[in-house]
Parts: structure tokens; C-alpha cells; sequence
């Protein structure tokens, strides 16, 4: 029988032997360690199935991003399709108003003069307004002030409690707004430069954009307010 009296021995014995290097491992190894090649093994083969799987995610989640984007591309034409068609409702709407407000101060027109305290003296049509621009040099004014004035709202004469004659300068809208009250201070004037009267701003509408209050406070506009109930009844 081999004698092992040292490591080199025993090695050269294991290498003779190679069975006993088997027994010698499952001696000194625990079942676990001994298992660990084939369950790594194990493992490896099932982070590849895994990864397989997530790359097979990731290009369904990339065409479910495609998707996604080409719906994303037809909402948003669709909500641009709609916010075009409200808009054009919405500005039909406002020229309805706009034509109807003017209708209705030209029913007006007396009650308008009686609350500035004045009483009405007859209207001025287009045909006076052209008259004056006619009879009137105009060539400081911007062309587009020009066929403003002759298209004011509504342009009346009126006198005051002394029997002096005036004009009275109206614009008219659903909501006025610093154009309206611009348009009539411009063609009140106006009619002072073309005629030597004096002339006053009238703003007609339901109600006020804020920011011309100032205006209608300070008296250099006076606001004429119209019946919201008119309008709906007139949609």
C-alpha cells in the first residue's frame, strides 16, 4: 500500500487516481457547491430566455410607441380641426352681434340722446359723411381711418338743453373693447375738425372689456348699455 507522508504524496496519488478526486469532492464539498455548475448552468439558460423575452417587449413597446404617436398625430389634427371650426363659429357669432348691436341702436337712436341729456336732431348717413371728407382736406389721414369714419356704427346730430347743435358719434358691439371706444373718439374728431361742432364718443354694448373703463369713467366716452336679453332672443 502507498504511504502518504506529505502533500506532494498525496498528489501524485490523486493524479495516478483520478476516481479518487470525484470521492475526495464529494467528500470535502457540500451538495450545494458540488450542484452550483449545473444551476448556474440553469440560470444561464433562463436570464437568456429572459433577455429573449424583454427584447421582444421592447420592440412591442416600441411599435405600441409608433402607435401611439400616429394617434397622438391624428388627436391633435383632429382638436386643431375643431378649435378652426370654433373659431369660425365663434367670429360668425361676433358679426351677428356686431350687426345686430347696430340694429338695435339705430332703433335707439332717441333714448341714446335722451340719457346723454340731449334730444335727437336727425341722423347723418354715409352720404353726409362722404360729403365732409369730400369737402375736407384728408391727406394727413391714414387712408384706413378715412373709410372708418365713413363707416361709423351710427352718426346723429343732436341738441343740448341750450338748443346748441352737436354730433354724437356711436359705436356699437356685443362687448366693447379699445377699438370700439378708438373708433369713436377718432370720429367724434373728426366730425369737430370737419364741421367746427363739438362731437361726443358713444360706446352701445352689453357690457365693458375692463380695460376702457377709465374711459367711460372720466366722461370722454359715454356708454350706452343694450339689453342682453335682445340678443339672445334675436339667436
Amino acid at each position: 500500500m502507498a504511504t502518504i507522508n506529505n502533500i506532494p504524496d498525496l498528489l501524485r496519488l490523486l493524479d495516478e487516481n483520478p476516481e479518487w478526486v470525484e470521492e475526495l469532492r464529494r467528500r470535502l464539498l457540500s451538495r450545494e457547491l458540488l450542484e452550483l455548475p449545473e444551476r448556474f448552468a440553469e440560470l444561464a439558460e433562463r436570464f437568456s430566455e429572459l433577455a429573449e423575452r424583454l427584447a421582444e417587449l421592447a420592440e412591442r413597446f416600441a411599435e405600441l410607441g409608433e402607435r401611439f404617436s400616429d394617434l397622438a398625430a391624428l388627436v391633435t389634427r383632429k382638436f386643431d380641426d375643431n378649435d378652426r371650426q370654433f373659431a369660425a363659429i365663434r367670429d360668425d357669432l361676433t358679426h351677428i352681434k356686431g350687426r345686430y348691436a347696430m340694429e338695435l341702436i339705430a332703433r335707439s337712436v332717441v333714448v341714446i340722446a335722451l340719457e346723454m341729456g340731449l334730444s335727437y336732431a336727425g341722423e347723418v348717413t354715409q352720404f353726409d359723411l362722404n360729403a365732409m371728407l369730400r369737402a375736407n382736406d384728408t391727406g394727413d389721414l391714414p387712408r384706413n381711418h378715412i373709410i372708418s369714419f365713413a363707416k361709423a356704427d351710427l352718426i346723429f346730430w343732436a341738441r343740448d338743453a341750450e338748443d346748441n347743435l352737436c354730433y354724437v358719434a356711436v359705436e356699437a358691439s356685443f362687448t366693447a373693447d379699445e377699438r370700439d371706444t378708438r373708433r369713436a373718439l377718432r370720429n367724434a374728431e373728426y366730425l369737430t375738425r370737419f364741421t367746427g361742432l363739438p362731437a361726443r364718443a358713444v360706446v352701445a354694448s352689453v357690457k365693458n372689456d375692463d380695460r376702457i373703463k377709465p374711459e367711460i369713467d372720466s366722461g370722454r366716452v359715454f356708454w350706452f348699455e343694450l339689453e342682453r336679453a335682445d340678443f339672445f332672443e334675436a339667436e
